[in-house]
C-alpha cells in the first residue's frame, strides 16, 4: 500500500515538473534564447527590413510611419525587430515574443 502511494506521489511530481518545463519551452519561442525584459515602455514592432514601399531598416516605408504614429499615441518608445518576411516569420518574431505587433505580412 505504501509502495503504491510512493509511486503515485513520484508520478504526480514528475508530471508537475514536466509540465512546468514544457510550458517554459513553448512560451519562450526557442529554447535557451536570450529575451528582453518587457518593462512596458516600448512598443515593439516586427517588420521586414527590405520590403519597400511597406517597410525597411531605414524606416522609410509607410508601415514604419504607421508604427511611429501608434507609438506616439500609446506614449511609448518605438523599438523594431527586423526579420525577413519569409517562412517562419511569425514563429520567429511574434510567437517568440520579440514584438507586440506585426505591421504587415503576406498571407
Amino acid at each position: 500500500m505504501f509502495k503504491r502511494m510512493k509511486l503515485l506521489g513520484l508520478f504526480i511530481g514528475f508530471l508537475a515538473v514536466g509540465n512546468v518545463q514544457a510550458e517554459d519551452y513553448y512560451s519562450s519561442g526557442r529554447a535557451g534564447e536570450v529575451q528582453r525584459v518587457d518593462d512596458g515602455t516600448e512598443f515593439k514592432v516586427c517588420a521586414d527590413q527590405d520590403n519597400l514601399p511597406y517597410s525597411n531598416s531605414k524606416l522609410e516605408g509607410f508601415e514604419n510611419k504607421i508604427a511611429e504614429v501608434l507609438a506616439q499615441d500609446l506614449n511609448k518608445k518605438l523599438a523594431y525587430t527586423f526579420w525577413y518576411d519569409r517562412m517562419g516569420f511569425i514563429r520567429n518574431t511574434l510567437s517568440a515574443k520579440k514584438c507586440d505587433v506585426i505591421m504587415g505580412t503576406t498571407s
